[in-house]
């Protein structure tokens, strides 16, 4: 069997997710020797901890522009596939303007607003401000860049930066991290992301080059008010938990509990390295499917299937396999957080359950259908309330029952594994509404 008949056999999804899978292998090596050896060697343990939570903090702020752009990546995809090059080249221009204004005033805001950051991580370098701002800009600017790239399929660009991304960022480490520890990991992270964009934006500018000329979208724009209004709580609603869950682990335990999430976090994310070959092409092929008027739920079916097929068995695997790597002889950076090995697992079954939702969630939203906002928007604002607010449940004090607030005081320790809990349970409840929303759906036809 040569290419070109295995590729039309596996379809342009499983095509382009097998050749990602296959240029992304050396990269993980890459990334899993970064993360959890050469990090760890020159990053105080104090400063371990707040590394996630800095990155995820960026989003905060790239958020009001984030909820304004939401219909631009829809509707770049729709006027690709009906030929309207000239409407998408115009969408593409306004919103790389408005992301030029808006970048440029949301630095100065975070440098107006850092002490306030620094605080809530736990430090005290105002020099971490600068890849806060680096992050933010980030943010911004590579959700654009990469709707074109699937808009306009650029999945060629999309292999070079999997394939070469991880060499930069490996770089970028082995020249900061000896000279400036915390601050040299983030300032690294910020290089790799700016050479993602440039190689989006090289591919994108390429292929704009070749469109017809600028033509107005002024007539789509009450749909694409109406596509936006309910991916605004979506949006919202899901940011606010990645910041929250980061930040709350750092700000509520202790910090040698924050570094062993750290390592945690990093052993979690293997089954990511499998799944994550699927995600950056999932969107445009629905999208484009359904805009044409033909069927997409075989792929979301297999999606969900290669999901949990793969995810489940890694997460069994990780059960077993974790604690060895914790405990193995040597001096291992990771070694003195062997106590958190047991937690590895859950942060990898968490991680398959929350891609069976975004792949889910996917689908739906390219395909202009949002009932799934029921329940995952109020489990994510369930897991932030549980994870920030009741930690310091003690500003309630003066209001409860002296004998319930005694009882409860007594038996409530907050710790790593109630934080986790408290991810996965969210989580299983937006897993479970996700499942009556199929069965209901499968019945009515």
């Amino acid at each position: 069997m040569n290419f070109r008949t295995l590729r039309e056999h596996l379809g342009p999804l499983w095509w382009y997710a097998a050749l990602m899978f296959a240029v992304s292998r050396m990269g993980d090596v890459v990334n899993m020797a970064i993360g959890l050896w050469l990090v760890p060697r020159f990053v105080s343990p104090q400063e371990l901890g707040a590394l996630l939570p800095v990155m995820n903090f960026s989003s905060v702020y790239a958020l009001p522009l984030s909820v304004l752009l939401l219909p631009a990546p829809k509707f770049l995809n729709v006027f690709a596939s009906r030929g309207e090059g000239g409407k998408a080249r115009t969408l593409l221009r306004d919103v790389m303007l408005a992301t030029g204004i808006y970048t440029l005033l949301m630095v100065v805001f975070i440098f107006w607003t850092g002490d306030a950051v620094l605080l809530r991580l736990k430090l005290a370098d105002r020099r971490m401000l600068w890849p806060v701002a680096g992050f933010a800009m980030v943010t911004v600017i590579a959700p654009v860049l990469a709707a074109a790239q699937q808009a306009f399929k650029l999945f060629r660009s999309t292999l070079v930066a999997g394939c070469a991304l991880p060499y930069v960022r490996l770089a970028g480490m082995l020249a900061c991290l000896p000279l400036l520890g915390g601050l040299g990991y983030l300032l690294a992270q910020f290089g790799m992301g700016v050479a993602g964009l440039m190689i989006a934006g090289g591919a994108v500018w390429l292929t704009l080059r070749k469109m017809e000329r600028r033509e107005s979208y002024r007539v789509h724009w009450r749909e694409m008010m109406w596509y936006a209004l309910p991916l605004v709580l979506i949006t919202v609603a899901g940011r606010l938990q990645m910041t929250v869950e980061g930040m709350a682990v750092r700000q509520r335990l202790p910090e040698e509990v924050s570094a062993g999430y750290f390592f945690v976090t990093m052993f979690g994310a293997i089954p990511t390295y499998f799944i994550g070959a699927v995600t950056p092409f999932l969107w445009v092929l629905i999208s484009d499917k359904f805009e044409r008027g033909e069927r997409t739920e075989g792929l979301m079916w297999q999606s969900l299937a290669f999901n949990f097929t793969v995810g489940g068995m890694v997460t069994a695997m990780t059960a077993f396999v974790a604690p060895l790597v914790f405990n193995l002889p040597g001096d291992w950076p990771w070694k003195p957080y062997a106590a958190y090995a047991n937690y590895v697992w859950v942060m990898c079954l968490l991680n398959v359950i929350r891609s069976g939702l975004m792949m889910f969630t996917t689908h739906e939203t390219a395909c202009r259908r949002f009932g799934f906002m029921w329940y995952t928007v109020p489990a994510s604002l369930a897991c932030c309330a549980l994870l920030y607010v009741l930690p310091g449940w003690a500003f309630f004090r003066p209001w409860l029952p002296r004998t319930f607030w005694a009882w409860a005081d007594a038996r409530i320790h907050f710790s790593l594994n109630v934080f986790l809990g408290v991810m996965l349970a969210t989580s299983l409840a937006a897993l479970a509404g996700m499942a009556w929303q199929l069965r209901r759906r499968a019945r009515q036809r």
